[in-house]
């Protein structure tokens, strides 16, 4: 295979654990319950009802882009550029 043709020097060993420990053990979630997800969903909502209900056009504006941007660092991989809120129309199609 293709493990004879890799030099076995420091920079190329591949190691899944912990040496003289074995193998990593995988990190435990913890599980969220369905009472505290109720009261994030339930917040969630309130955040937009309340952008859309605010008189002033800026503030509402200030408030959906930063709720946008909480949401794209929440949702999207650490690997993604997140400075922006949204991709560019041009870049969906």
């Amino acid at each position: 295979g293709t493990s004879s043709l890799i030099a076995h020097r420091h920079s190329s060993v591949f190691h899944a654990g912990i040496i003289g420990s074995g193998l990593r053990n995988e990190p435990t979630v913890p599980e969220i319950s369905e009472h505290q997800i109720a009261v994030n969903t339930q917040s969630l909502v309130a955040m937009l009802r309340s952008c859309c209900l605010v008189e002033s056009t800026q503030e509402s504006l200030d408030a959906v882009i930063s709720l946008a941007l909480l949401l794209v660092e929440l949702v999207s991989p650490d690997v993604m550029y997140n400075g922006l809120p949204w991709p560019e129309e041009e870049f969906c199609k």
